[in-house]
């Protein structure tokens, strides 16, 4: 049996360096091994002669690239450094994202009665006797991205986010006041599938804003902005000019929590 030689080839190394992170730094050296019967001999030789490291890049995998003769191959040996399980890679600059489009929703009062015909007629207590009427409003949503260790992603963790899934912030997140901010879910990723590899996680929520609505003669009422408010009514006769007619007023007004309080710290971002 001939004796295996290896050699780098003359275009040998193809090294690629990461400016802000050694981690994410590549390269891939190239050897002519010689002598070699099959694949798996040459790829030996080159285990046992092409270094463990690279730069400080850790050797990563060996493999043919091609059979150029009989007992002549060349092979690459490719350097790429894991992500060790006990880096911090939380510390990773979180993303963040919004939407702000346009939606529905039905009023039962304006903010100013502009004119009334005849002049005469009394104050409406609202709008179509209280029906309302459907109107243009803004609908925010906003997400943020994180990446979390994969020791920290348990079933455990799964189980508490899920339970915030339909709650509303019980104190100030992120800016926004309490009861402004819904949780609408997440979603995760893991990039690799080894021990240390980490999870991307997007939690999404949706944004309505505390208000205050004047309501006839029961003034102003305020409510949280994912807090629902409702009206009863009561008929009322009125006198226009020489008519009599029958009006809807505003007897009772209910703000009404109709989602669940959490804390939104507990989320671990």
């Amino acid at each position: 049996m001939s004796e295996i030689s290896v050699v780098q080839a003359w275009n040998a190394i193809a090294f690629e360096k990461d400016a802000q992170s050694s981690n994410k730094s590549t390269a891939t050296i190239y050897y002519i091994v010689s002598g070699a019967t099959d694949d798996i001999a040459a790829i030996t030789a080159v285990e046992t002669t092409a270094p463990a490291t690279y730069e400080g890049i850790t050797r990563k995998s060996i493999n043919v690239e091609e059979r150029l003769t009989e007992t002549e191959w060349k092979v690459s040996v490719k350097y790429a450094n894991q992500v060790s399980s006990n880096s911090n890679n939380e510390d990773r600059e979180p993303q963040f994202s919004f939407d702000i489009s346009n939606g529905t929703k039905k009023i039962v009062h304006s903010f100013a009665q502009k004119k009334k015909y005849p002049s005469n007629s009394p104050d409406s207590c609202g709008i179509n006797d209280g029906e309302g009427v459907d109107i243009i409003c803004p609908v925010c949503t906003i997400a943020e991205t994180h990446f979390f260790n994969n020791s920290k992603i348990s079933t455990s963790w799964k189980k508490n986010v899920a339970k915030m899934v339909g709650c509303i912030n019980k104190s100030s997140f992120r800016g926004y006041d309490a009861g402004e901010l819904l949780f609408t879910g997440c979603s995760g990723t893991r990039v690799g599938d080894g021990a240390s590899d980490e999870w991307q996680i997007t939690f999404r929520f949706a944004v309505q804003p505390n208000q205050s609505v004047s309501i006839g003669t029961l003034g102003i009422i305020s409510k949280r902005g994912w807090d629902v408010l409702w009206v009863r009514y009561q008929e009322k006769i009125e006198t226009s000019g020489s008519k009599k007619i029958v009006i809807k007023v505003p007897q009772n007004a209910y703000v009404e929590q109709v989602y669940e309080e959490a804390n939104f710290n507990s989320l671990g971002i």
